[in-house]
C-alpha cells in the first residue's frame, strides 16, 4: 500500500525500529522478490466470499451506511489504494486484513457477522481504521516472509521466534493509533477493544470511561511487578487501552493533519516503559522448560551412538546461547544434576512434556532442534532416527508420515551436510 510520510512518525517507534530490524534479519526483500517471481497471487476474494455464498461485500447498494462508514474512514486516513470490504458469517467477534493481495492486486479487509451486529457505527470506525493500519504499515511484508521462507515462523530458531511475538505486539499497537485517529472518540475504541475481548455488549452497562481508564492503570501497574505469561499475537488488553489513551493525548493524535508532524517526546517516553512490560512478557516457565530440553534432548541424540561430536556439541551449545550470555555454565550446572543415561532420558521427556502443556505449537521447533543435533555431526544414523521417530510420536504426537515428511523437508534445506573421512 502506498503510504504517507507522517505514518513514519505516528506509528509506535519501537515498532517502526524493530519492523526494520527483522525485515533485515528474515531477508525480506530477497524473499519477497524471489516470491514475486515464482508465484502469482491465487486470491480471488469475491469468488471465496460472494460467489461462493459465505458471505457479502460492503458496497453501496446492498450495505449504505456501512459502505458510508468505510469510505469515511479511508479518506480520513489519505487511502487511496483499493480496499475491499467483505463480512463473512462467523459467530465470533473479530476482523483480519488480508496479508495478500488479489490476482489483480486489491487489498481486501473482512468482518465477522457477530462483530457487525454488535458494534455501533463509531466502534466500527475504529475497526475499519484498526485493519487498515495493517495494510498502511505493510505488515503483510513479514507475514509472507514468514509464510514463505519459514513455515510461518516454525523453522525460526526460539531467540527470533520471541523477536517475531513482540513484534506482533508492537505492530497492534501501531495499529491501534490509526483506528484512534479514523473514529477519534476514546470511548468507542475502549468499548470497541471490550467488545472484541469478551463478547458483551456494553450499550446497556452505563459504562463510564473515567472509572474504567482509572482501574486500567491501576491493573497494569500490578502486572508491572511480575511476569505475563506470553499469550496470542497482541498485547493484554490493560496494555493495549493504555497505549491507546496515551496516544490520544498527545501531540501526534492532535496535529494528525498538519503536513509536517514532529515526533512526540513526552509520548515515547511513556511508551518506553509499556514497551518494557511487553518486552518482559517472555513466559520464564516456557523459557525455564525450553533451556532445559535444549540441554537434554541435544544430549539424548547426541549421545546415542556413545560418543559426544565436536559438531553435535556445538549445536547444542549455540541453542543454549539464545538465552544466556554464559551458555558452558548452564549446560554444566544441568548436567551436574543428572547421574546417569536414564535420568538424562526422564528429565528430556518431563520438559518436553511440560513444554507442550504451555504451548503445543512447540512440538515443532523441539522436532526440528532434535534432527539438527542428529544431523550435526555429518552422518545419519539409524539409532538416532528412530528415536526421533518414537519421540515425534509419542512426545510430540505427530504421525509417522508427518514425521518423515519434516525429516527430507530438512534434508531438501541443507540442513545435513555429508562429513567426508579420507583414509590416512
Amino acid at each position: 500500500m502506498k503510504t504517507i510520510p507522517r505514518w513514519d512518525v505516528i506509528r509506535f517507534q519501537k515498532e517502526k525500529a524493530l519492523t526494520r530490524w527483522l525485515e533485515q534479519v528474515l531477508h525480506t526483500d530477497i524473499i519477497l522478490k524471489i516470491s514475486r517471481k515464482v508465484k502469482k497471487s491465487t486470491k480471488n476474494f469475491f469468488q471465496d466470499v460472494v460467489v461462493k455464498g459465505q458471505g457479502i461485500q460492503i458496497s453501496p447498494l446492498v450495505t449504505p451506511d456501512l459502505w458510508s462508514i468505510v469510505q469515511d474512514v479511508q479518506k480520513r486516513l489519505h487511502i487511496e489504494d483499493e480496499v475491499d470490504f467483505y463480512i463473512v458469517q462467523h459467530p465470533t467477534m473479530n476482523a483480519f486484513a488480508s496479508m495478500e493481495q488479489d490476482a489483480e492486486g486489491r487489498l481486501a479487509v473482512f468482518f465477522h457477522s457477530q462483530l457487525i451486529e454488535r458494534c455501533n457505527p463509531a466502534e466500527l470506525r475504529f475497526i475499519v481504521g484498526h485493519e487498515l493500519g495493517h495494510l498502511i504499515l505493510d505488515s503483510h511484508r513479514i507475514h509472507h516472509t514468514l509464510q514463505t521462507a519459514y513455515q510461518g515462523g516454525k523453522s525460526l530458531p526460539y531467540s527470533l521466534q520471541n523477536m517475531v511475538s513482540l513484534w506482533k505486539k508492537f505492530n497492534e499497537v501501531s495499529a491501534d493509533r490509526v483506528g484512534y485517529l479514523a473514529c477519534q472518540d476514546l470511548h468507542s475504541c475502549i468499548t470497541s477493544m471490550i467488545k472484541l475481548a469478551s463478547g458483551v455488549n456494553l450499550d446497556f452497562q452505563r459504562f463510564k470511561l473515567a472509572d474504567y481508564l482509572t482501574r486500567n492503570r491501576e491493573i497494569l501497574t500490578q502486572i508491572g511487578k511480575g511476569d505475563i505469561p506470553r499469550g496470542s499475537s497482541h498485547p493484554i488488553p490493560a496494555i493495549r487501552i493504555r497505549a491507546l489513551e496515551l496516544f490520544s493525548q498527545s501531540d501526534l493524535a492532535r496535529h494528525f493533519d498538519q503536513k509536517d508532524l514532529l515526533p512526540d517526546e513526552s509520548l515515547q517516553a511513556e511508551m518506553d516503559a509499556l514497551a518494557a512490560v511487553m518486552e518482559t512478557q517472555k513466559d520464564r516457565e516456557l523459557d525455564y522448560y525450553r533451556q532445559i530440553f535444549i540441554v537434554t534432548g541435544g544430549m539424548v541424540v547426541a549421545t546415542l551412538d556413545k560418543e559426544l561430536h565436536p559438531d553435535e556439541k556445538e549445536k547444542i551449545l549455540e541453542t543454549v546461547s539464545l538465552f544466556f550470555h554464559y551458555p558452558h555454565e548452564y549446560i554444566q550446572s544441568i548436567l551436574e544434576e543428572i547421574r546417569s543415561q536414564e535420568d538424562l532420558l526422564k528429565v528430556f521427556v518431563e520438559s518436553a512434556t511440560k513444554i507442550l502443556q504451555l504451548d503445543s505449537s512447540e512440538r515443532y521447533p523441539m522436532l526440528n532442534f532434535l534432527i539438527e543435533v542428529a544431523f550435526a555431526d555429518g552422518r545419519i544414523r539409524e539409532v538416532e532416527l528412530q528415536f526421533i521417530t518414537d519421540a515425534g510420536m509419542k512426545i510430540f504426537g505427530f504421525s509417522e508420515p508427518e514425521i518423515n515428511q519434516i525429516i527430507l523437508e530438512k534434508l531438501s534445506q541443507g540442513a545435513f551436510v555429508p562429513g567426508i573421512e579420507f583414509p590416512l
